[in-house]
This record gives structure tokens, C-alpha cells and sequence, in this order.
């Protein structure tokens, strides 16, 4: 008598299966192969504290991104004192050469502490990252106004050291696209199996 596995179907399904694991495999090894590069910073620019408000904007200087780089990511990173609650909110706007704008991106920093029953706890966010597709701009010089809410405490270098970062962002975001592809790949493959399961299990 033959199975459901011997079935055109039956087959099929292995097929499909074996494949869909082979190319979470791929993926993977795609993944780890760009984690491998480091993404090169194209510039850097420590950022004070102090010139930081919510109503006026902090300019920094011009940068270039290299025609070869289509994809830049943008980073703001914090090193918040480890004493009491701080916490930043920025709104960044990239403009090109000729003063127009092209991007922006935003987000919260903060470190946090309490004690509840299980004792001392402490938690915090020091990193906005922001992609940005670059290809119809590519080779030209850039600069950003930032803007910023912070908590009272945040007003010296003493606080926050502060920094705004512009790196290639191609293999990041290539780590970020394959790793997700992988796990979904993965999760169908399982899910296959669990349908082809219940199928033979309902022919009997």
C-alpha cells in the first residue's frame, strides 16, 4: 500500500521542505559572512551636551558620503552617567549641500534604575540607529541639525558624552534583511512539516 510520503504530494512537500531548509541555511551563512565586516565609520563628531535643546537646532559639520556607498546609517550614541534617571529625545534632519532636506529620523535614549522584590534593577537605550538610501545623492557633502529634549540633569559632559556617527550601512542592513529571511525560511519549513504531519495523520 502506499504511504502519503510516496504520494506525488508526499513528495512534493519533501522537496519543497528540504528546500526551503537549504535556503535558511544560505541565509544564515550570508548573515554571518556579513556580521564579519565591520561597517566603516565615515564620520564621527562628539556633540556637547549643553548646545543641545528642543528649540533651536545643533548643526554639525559637513560630511561627504563616497559615491560607492548607497546605503549610509546614521547613529547617535550615548555614554549616560551611571547616577540618577537621564534620558534624551532627538529629532535629527540630514540637508544636502544646496540646504534641502532629504531624511530625518528621531528616538529616546535613556537609563533608568529602581529596586523592586527581586532586588536592584537597572535598564537603558544609548544607540539610535537610521538607514538611509543614499543613491540619488551620492558624493555630495551632507550636515545635520539636531534638536533634542532631555531631562533636567543632562547638561554637561559630565552626563552624557554624546556622539553623532555616520557609517556605511550596506553590510548592516544586509545582516538585518538575510537574518530575518532566514528565520521566516526556518519557521516555513516547520510549518510545512506540521501540515504534511496532520495530513498523513487524517489518511491514516
Amino acid at each position: 500500500m502506499s504511504t502519503f510520503r510516496d504520494s506525488e504530494l508526499g513528495r512534493g512537500i519533501i522537496i519543497l521542505v528540504a528546500g526551503f531548509f537549504f535556503l535558511s541555511i544560505i541565509l544564515l551563512i550570508l548573515m554571518i559572512a556579513f556580521a564579519i565586516v565591520p561597517d566603516k565609520v565615515l564620520y564621527s563628531e562628539k556633540i556637547n551636551p549643553q548646545k543641545l535643546s528642543k528649540d533651536s537646532a545643533l548643526t554639525t559639520k559637513s560630511f561627504k558620503i563616497p559615491k560607492e556607498v548607497d546605503i549610509c546609517r546614521f547613529d547617535i550614541v550615548a555614554d549616560l552617567k551611571r547616577e540618577g534617571m537621564h534620558w534624551i529625545a532627538f529629532d535629527a534632519e540630514i540637508f544636502n549641500e544646496e540646504d534641502e532636506p532629504i531624511n530625518s529620523f528621531g528616538g529616546e535614549m535613556y537609563y533608568e534604575y529602581g529596586h523592586d522584590s527581586d532586588g536592584h534593577w537597572s535598564e537603558a537605550d544609548e544607540n539610535i540607529k537610521h538607514h538611509f538610501k543614499v543613491d540619488s545623492v551620492q558624493g555630495q557633502q551632507f550636515y545635520a541639525e539636531i534638536y533634542a529634549e532631555k531631562g533636567l540633569d543632562i547638561n554637561s559632559a559630565n552626563q552624557a558624552k554624546i556622539e553623532f556617527r555616520v557609517k556605511d550601512g550596506r553590510y548592516s542592513l544586509y545582516r538585518k534583511v538575510t537574518g530575518y529571511a532566514s528565520l521566516i525560511s526556518f519557521l516555513l519549513c516547520i510549518a510545512i512539516l506540521f501540515g504534511a504531519a496532520g495530513v498523513e495523520g487524517s489518511l491514516g
